[in-house]
């Protein structure tokens, strides 16, 4: 999955203060907002993010929670990541807070944000070393490196 295609720089965010995850879920929403074209508000982004919360949980354990929800009017998949400076509970299987958040929006007539999709980014997600990786980039630019592109693989670690 090219992971980077459905990212930018515009969307990632290296260190994020959030007070909760109702405010992390807002400010992924202004992230995938402002970054849409005009196709999604902050508000539509929000909302389909927190209808899937109230669902279930989307925390994944080990730090990492992984937003997502369905959206009417997007052309095609868009995804928003942010490391937040200071975790924040997210009601995660294993009780860590969460400092990983990555979104992911789909168009609404595709399948609830594809299984496969799903599956794959929690791999991804699942690599301890990927996280360490993550937790110690120290730009978007740096970050956005270290998710699959084309190839599916990612870049070798920032310096």
């Amino acid at each position: 999955m090219d992971v980077r295609n459905l990212l930018s720089p515009e969307r990632i965010v290296a260190a994020a203060s959030a007070r909760s995850r109702k405010h992390a879920l807002e400010m992924i929403g202004e992230l995938l907002a402002r970054a849409s074209n005009g196709q999604l508000s902050a508000t539509e982004a929000f909302d389909a993010m927190f209808a899937r919360e109230r669902l279930g949980c989307t925390g994944l354990g080990n730090g990492v929670a992984m937003p997502h929800g369905r959206v009417d009017g997007l052309d095609g998949p868009v995804a928003a990541f942010m490391r937040l400076s200071d975790p924040v509970e997210f009601d995660t299987p294993d009780g860590a807070p969460v400092d990983l958040v990555f979104a992911l929006l789909v168009p609404s007539d595709r399948e609830a944000c594809q299984s496969e999709e799903l599956a794959e980014l929690s791999r991804l997600f699942a690599d301890r070393e990927f996280r360490r990786l993550l937790r110690v980039a120290g730009s978007a630019r740096g970050l956005l490196e270290l998710f699959p592109g084309p190839e599916g693989a990612a870049s070798a670690p920032p310096g």
